[in-house]
């Protein structure tokens, strides 16, 4: 396989009524080339552009010798939540503010455990109740 380097997306379309989307790539060998993503395929690629994106950026800022995380921070609008009836997981579906929704597939045992998690959170965070002056 030839490496070659993406220079323009040229052109961008919806197909498949909404199922798909297509990409048209030029190369830097001046070739161009049509690429379709699936709508459940587009999203992981959206994700990982992204969060590559991201590491890209704070490799460019850090110092020399200097690790950085792989970690992108999706900032949730709503959350639905619901039970895989396959595998018995909770599943929660968080709208985000980058228009990406991200789902997260756990056991019941780690549900429970995120759950006290979040609860602990909640209440460590809680500010002080103001004194009652009747």
């Amino acid at each position: 396989m030839t490496d070659r380097r993406i220079t323009a997306v040229e052109n961008a379309e919806s197909v498949a009524h909404g199922h798909a989307v297509r990409l048209e790539f030029t190369f830097s060998d001046g070739s161009r080339e049509w690429l379709e993503l699936g709508a459940e395929t587009l999203a992981q690629f959206i994700i990982r552009l992204r969060t590559v994106a991201e590491t890209a950026e704070r490799a460019r800022r850090a110092q020399p010798g200097q690790t950085t995380e792989l970690v992108h921070t999706f900032t949730g609008t709503d959350v639905f939540a619901g039970t895989d009836i396959s595998s018995g997981d909770v599943v929660l579906r968080f709208a985000t503010t980058d228009q990406v929704p991200v789902m997260i597939a756990m056991s019941k045992e780690l549900a429970r455990a995120t759950t006290a998690r979040i609860a602990g959170e909640l209440n460590r965070s809680r500010p002080k109740s103001q004194p009652d002056h009747h």
